[in-house]
This record gives C-alpha cells, structure tokens and sequence, in this order.
C-alpha cells in the first residue's frame, strides 16, 4: 500500500506561487509556527496542498535558507556523506546548516557527479572506474596509427626503422669492442686472433649506413 495523499487535491492550485501567496505564508508561520503542514493551507487561507505549502518555506521562504556558491568545504560535507548516505538528501542536508536537501540534490546533478565523473570516480561508490581501462590499449594503438597515417608513408616509417636498428646495432658493437682487455693471456690472445673478424664485422655494419641516405 502507497503513502496516502496528504489532502484531497481537486480544485487545489498548483503551479509557480504568486508573492501574495508567499506573503499569506510567511505571516501565518511567524505567528504561528507552520504546526500541522496538513491543517495549515486552510488556517493560512492558502488554496493550496500541505505539501505544496511545506516545500514552498522549506526550499525558499525560511529565513535561515544560505544562498549563494557552495564553499569547498560544503562540496567536501556532501561527497563524505554521500558515500555512507547515498542519495538521502535530507539527511545530507541536516549536516549543512542554511542548506537544502532540493539545492544540494540540484547541486551534486549538476556539479559534483559531472565533477568525480571527470576524475575517475564511479559517483554512486565513490571508488576508480575500471571499465575506463579496459579500452585504453585500444585507444593508445588507434591514436598511435592515426598519427603514423597522417605523418609518414609507409615506406618512410620503414626506411626509418631500419636506421634506428642500424645506429643501434653499430653502438652495441662499438661498445663491445672498447671493452678493456682481461688480466688472463688467454683472453688476450683471443681478442687478437679475433681482431680481423671484429673489423670485418664492424665494417660490415657501417655499409647498413646506407639505410639513412
């Protein structure tokens, strides 16, 4: 069974309220505190429902409602408590005094979920998204071939390869060959015996050269 409705509201106004209706309210309320929201539209001599009335001074005409920018300290309240709370806006809202729960729920929509959204953060756990990694490989290699398409021919990114593997391969050797010799004679006569065919080879790497011309 639903909540039953909490007045009969066949021939009720509704829609925006006029200043003689929010006048009519404020009055009956300072005077009289709003008591029984069901009883007051007609004791205030409001047309009007007793939720319609309860919402209008507590979104809008109570005195202590705080305008203006939400503090960084407010936004700090609200994603702390959101993370325990949820969505429970009135409860959100009896931590941030002046506040309303229709503001803030109005101000985490339009703000903070877009804001812990951009920052990698699922808005209802409050934990990293990790559906956003699944697809980056992807992402990197089709950025990357994007980039290799609009920049270079394929034959240019191939000729550039084979340099760079060239200038690689001639910098190990040289390496190898300016190693300083070992304290053993044998070592020493093998590194002489072996000279002719470490030019050779060296040599053999400087003709890849021709890969940069």
């Amino acid at each position: 069974m639903g909540r039953s409705p909490c007045c009969d509201e066949s021939g009720l106004k509704k829609g925006p309220w006029t200043p003689e209706e929010d006048q009519k309210l404020i009055k009956h309320i300072q005077k009289h505190g709003h008591g029984s929201w069901r009883a007051l539209p007609k004791l205030a001599g409001l047309n009007r429902c007793g939720k319609s009335c309860r919402l209008r001074w507590t979104n809008y005409l109570r005195p202590d409602i705080k305008r203006g920018k939400f503090s960084q300290e407010e936004e700090q309240t609200i994603l702390n408590l959101h993370s325990i709370l949820g969505n429970k806006w009135s409860a959100i809202a009896t931590h941030l005094p002046g506040r309303t729960d229709n503001e803030i729920k109005n101000f985490w929509n339009t703000h903070l979920k877009k804001k812990l959204i951009q920052m990698g953060f699922d808005p209802m756990t409050h934990r990293p998204r990790t559906d956003i990694f699944s697809s980056l490989p992807h992402l990197i290699a089709l950025a990357n071939l994007k980039e290799l398409m609009e920049h270079h021919s394929w034959e240019e990114q191939a000729v550039r390869l084979q340099t760079e593997a060239a200038q690689m391969a001639r910098l190990q050797y040289l390496q190898y060959l300016l190693q300083p010799p070992a304290n053993s004679m044998e070592t020493f006569s093998n590194n002489m015996n072996s000279t002719v065919t470490d030019m050779e080879t060296y040599n053999l790497l400087n003709s890849l050269s021709s890969f940069e011309r």
